[in-house]
Order: C-alpha cells, then sequence, then structure tokens
C-alpha cells in the first residue's frame, strides 16, 4: 500500500554536494509550482480550492494506479523515472503530498495564510535544495547544510518583506518558524510539515492578537 514519504524534499540539499540533472529538473518543476499561491490572488478562493482538491486527487490517483498496475507503472516510470527517488518507488511522490498539502491549506486557513506558506515552501525548499546539493560544504543535520539552511531563510525572510496582507512582525516570524521547521523536522516530508506548521503558528498568531 501506499506508504507517506519519509525522506523529505530537502534532505538530499546536501547530498555528497552533487546536484544531478534529474535533481535539478525535478527542483525546477517543484519551484514552477509557484504559480499556484501566485493564483490565490487572481482566482476566486472557493475556485481555487475546487482546482486543487481536483489536482490532488489526480496526482493520487495516478500514483495508486502506479503502485498497483503493471503497465500504468512502466508508462509512468519511462516518462518520470528519472527525476523520481528511491523512497518514490514504493510510495506516494513528492508532487502528491506538495498538492495535497496545498489543497489543505487553502481547505482550513485563510487566503493570506495559506499564499505564505505555499511561497515558503515552492520557493524556500526549492532553493535550499538546489544551493545545499550543488554549494553545501558544512553538514549541521542528518543531511541538511548551513549553506542550504541559510539560502531557506533568505528566501523566506525576502518573501516576508515583500508579501503583504498580515501584520509584518507575523511574517518575520513566520519565515524564522518555516526556516526552523525545515531544520528540524527530518522524518516527515516537508512538502506537508513546512505549509501546515507554519500555518498553523500563524493562524495561532491571528487567534491570540
Amino acid at each position: 500500500m501506499l506508504t507517506l514519504a519519509h525522506q523529505t524534499n530537502s534532505q538530499l540539499h546536501s547530498n555528497s554536494n552533487h546536484l544531478t540533472t534529474g535533481e535539478l529538473t525535478r527542483k525546477l518543476i517543484h519551484l514552477s509550482g509557484v504559480f499556484v499561491p501566485v493564483s490565490f490572488f487572481y482566482i476566486p478562493y472557493r475556485t481555487i480550492k475546487i482546482l486543487l482538491g481536483t489536482g490532488f486527487l489526480l496526482f493520487l490517483t495516478v500514483d495508486v494506479l502506479r503502485l498497483k498496475v503493471d503497465w500504468v507503472r512502466c508508462i509512468f516510470m519511462s516518462i518520470f523515472g528519472r527525476y523520481m527517488r528511491d523512497y518514490e518507488n514504493n510510495g506516494i511522490t513528492g508532487a502528491t503530498t506538495l498538492a495535497g498539502s496545498a489543497f489543505f491549506v487553502a481547505l482550513v486557513f485563510p487566503k493570506e495564510i495559506a499564499a505564505l506558506v505555499l511561497f515558503y515552501t515552492i520557493l524556500g525548499d526549492g532553493v535550499a535544495s538546489i544551493v545545499g546539493q550543488a554549494l553545501g560544504r558544512r553538514r549541521i543535520r542528518d543531511k541538511k547544510t548551513l549553506e542550504g539552511s541559510l539560502s531557506f531563510l533568505a528566501v523566506s525572510i525576502i518573501i516576508a518583506i515583500l508579501y503583504r496582507g498580515i501584520p509584518f512582525w507575523w511574517r518575520v516570524s513566520s519565515a524564522l518558524v518555516a526556516t526552523s521547521i525545515e531544520l528540524l523536522i527530518t522524518k516527515i516530508d516537508d512538502n506537508i510539515t513546512i505549509p501546515v506548521g507554519t500555518a498553523i503558528f500563524l493562524q495561532i498568531l491571528k487567534i491570540l492578537t
């Protein structure tokens, strides 16, 4: 059956300081997902939720078919196999966990919070993976590098400064929270932990203030 990915997307951002073509392509695809939070401000939020839910179900269906039907698996692997990581061969892909997280935060949290945490997840984690694998030299936790984590923080702070719609100190503090989650929680896919954990933090701030 399906198994939740226990290796996070950014765990490889320090993997032997070797950025393969397949991994670079994978992260560029990840970064292209920035159109999702951008679309929150141009498409009605109710429509966004429907689109994200549909997308998640589509990704999940493809994963189930890939794991259960041999000919589907052959076609899928011939197209995407070079971009997949070992843990995804017998479980759901990072694309599915990201789609599920995007749908969840849009369904549960206000638009301003959901969009911000998805910016952190897509841009911060994508850049951290590329920088860590290409330039990472100082390993600080598991396979995380100082260079990768600092790049996540830098990108998240820039996003927080440029973002609008919630108080400035909420944005900056949430950037620090997202960075901490990316660095410290390594046993669960950070496509899940970063957006969900940071959104919960922001929602708590909203309730308390």
